[in-house]
């Protein structure tokens, strides 16, 4: 159980510096924010780069969680390999995306990072303690923690689907499409 713990804590760890590089260039989105242009998009998904970065270690390092846990549901190989962590300007400005968007990712980037603060104690019960969960009818301490782990991902690939559509707003290639489409067409 150790190895579960510590790719927790790696997540964790990524929390934190997802969450530093969005203190960090929030003002910068916040002032493009109030002059949406092409050109200002432009300057939007260079200013995001780092954020990118660090969901997409994100997603893999809560797949790392799952598969210490040989758990299933979240993306393997294909999706994680295809996420683009230097997306090209194709010129497609679309300031309604953008304008939906960008007022939310403030939002998901702290979503995230409470969710993984909140539930770290849980999720450490839930690994350490085989009698966690079962008072609440949760058939062992691993479904209790398996639970804490989807909300988890669930708040990750959130962040993830608002990126790729101010990416896709700004004008840019999609850096989490295949994820996004995979999800979407599992939701129909």
């Amino acid at each position: 159980m150790s190895l579960v713990l510590q790719a927790w804590r790696q997540v964790g760890i990524t929390f934190d510096l997802a969450y530093y590089w969005w203190k960090r260039l929030a003002p910068e989105v916040r002032e493009l924010q109030q002059y949406i242009s092409a050109e200002g998009a432009t300057d939007l998904g260079r200013i995001l780069l780092p954020l990118v970065r660090k969901v997409r270690d994100l997603c893999h390092h809560i797949r790392w969680v799952y598969e210490q846990l040989h758990f299933d549901g979240t993306y393997g190989g294909k999706y994680l390999e295809s996420i683009n962590v230097a997306p090209k300007h194709i010129g497609r400005f679309d300031p309604d995306l953008l304008s939906k968007w960008l007022p939310e990712l403030g939002m998901a980037i702290k979503l995230v990072f409470n969710t993984y603060k909140n539930s770290t104690d849980e999720f450490t019960r839930g690994i350490s303690d085989p009698n966690y969960g079962t008072a609440s009818g949760a058939p062992s301490n691993f479904s209790a923690a398996e639970l804490v782990i989807r909300k988890t991902k669930s708040r990750i690939y959130e962040a993830a689907w608002i990126l790729n559509d101010i990416y896709k707003g700004a004008g840019f290639e999609e850096p989490f499409e295949k994820i996004v489409k995979h999800q979407s067409e599992k939701e129909e």
